[in-house]
């Protein structure tokens, strides 16, 4: 007996993969020879080539993408899966022909009722992250409240459901633990992937001159009404998932670090992150903290989060780390007016010393063997540019 259907689709599958088009092209003119009929996953095969290969910005009737797309819907004979919506995802936004993919979507919300209501959630995560990926957050946007949103429950989790003996006052998000607070957590990656998106483009747009319109990797940015402006939308999207009683995460954190814009608010939500959502600490929120301390031009906070970091992570702390941390202080040497240290008076050493384990005067005086309050000893009161030359070598 020959090859069957399952064996083509496995060799174009892997062909399209690795962008090998005549291995593609030879596999379909066999199945043409021995009149093998193509299924969706042949499709899907082809149609993840196409849209590797294919430029993005090519005319639409001319675009290899689009037409097989298009052989898919008109074909009575073919169902399109979750994966055929995922790869027709950018193809047809970019095409102006947004209706279609809701049709496809609605297709698939069969699911939700049934076993494969977590398969259903993938797919919308999967979905999500490939919208922003290709920097189409808008859409992601519209696809997470048509049909993310209506899954989560407005209720969140009451507490004393595992809690019956509670505190008076409000019980950190962090805390719950009840059977719904676990299953609100698999939309952690929804928010995760929205709220990143939003980071990317607010990166984006604060990096670039912005006049009516601009191009970046053949995309356009408009400008933004105070509505859509990509902090807010993160914003408001962190606080709705802390409504709904989605406990954010460590990368949740660290997006959430990179949109802040004043040293009070990176250390408001370091705070926040550790008393309310109990996340712990990592070298990645350890690094983005300093870099977004230093962006902000506060390198005293940097240089007090790094000496946290060096007390509580031990071996975990890198090259990279110490690399990170002399990029902060690059940061708040750049001005005409060199930035002088003042490490113990820092936004992040006074925001947070009700929160470390060790008292704000007791972790200054600390015994001058540590090597992390040797570091911060010797370059406090110092330039940025000295300080850097100060660690270096140390």
């Amino acid at each position: 007996t020959g090859p069957d259907i399952q064996s083509y689709n496995t060799i174009l599958s892997c062909a399209s993969r690795v962008k090998a088009r005549s291995v593609v092209e030879r596999v379909l003119s066999l199945m043409e020879r021995t009149g093998t009929k193509g299924d969706i996953f042949t499709y899907n095969a082809r149609i993840r080539l196409a849209s590797l290969t294919t430029d993005s910005n090519s005319d639409v009737d001319n675009n290899e993408t689009i037409q097989l797309i298009d052989e898919v819907l008109a074909a009575f004979n073919l169902q399109p899966d979750m994966y055929t919506i995922d790869l027709a995802l950018v193809p047809l936004v970019r095409a102006g022909r947004r209706g279609e993919i809701l049709q496809l979507i609605n297709g698939c919300e069969g699911f939700v009722g049934s076993s494969n209501r977590r398969r259903y959630l993938n797919a919308l995560s999967s979905f999500l992250t490939t919208l922003v990926k290709a920097d189409e957050v808008e859409f992601a946007r519209e696809l997470f409240y048509s049909y993310v949103l209506p899954l989560i429950p407005d209720d969140p989790p009451n507490p004393a459901e595992s809690m019956p003996q509670i505190e008076s006052g409000p019980v950190p998000i962090g805390k719950i633990k009840t059977a719904q607070s676990r299953r609100l957590q698999s939309f952690t990656l929804h928010f995760n992937t929205l709220i990143e998106g939003y980071r990317r483009s607010a990166s984006v747009l604060s990096n670039s001159q912005i006049d009516d319109e601009r191009l970046v990797n053949g995309q356009a940015y408009l400008m933004l009404s105070e509505d859509d402006d990509p902090r807010r939308c993160a914003h408001d999207l962190f606080e709705l998932m802390i409504i709904r009683g989605i406990c954010p995460d460590g990368y949740t954190t660290t997006s959430m670090i990179g949109l802040q814009e004043t040293a009070s608010g990176v250390t408001q939500l370091w705070k926040r992150a550790t008393e309310e959502f109990r996340i712990r600490m990592t070298p990645i929120i350890y690094h983005s903290l300093m870099t977004a301390y230093g962006k902000i031009g506060d390198p005293s906070s940097a240089c007090w989060t790094f000496d946290r970091m060096l007390a509580t992570q031990g071996q975990r702390v890198t090259r990279k780390s110490w690399n990170v941390f002399l990029g902060s202080l690059s940061n708040g040497s750049r001005g005409d007016d060199p930035v002088v240290l003042d490490i113990f008076a820092s936004n992040a050493a006074v925001g947070m010393r009700d929160v470390v384990e060790t008292s704000f005067e007791a972790f200054k005086a600390t015994d001058a063997n540590d090597n992390r309050t040797t570091v911060l000893t010797a370059i406090d009161g110092m330039d940025c540019a000295r300080a850097a030359l100060a660690v270096l070598k140390e």
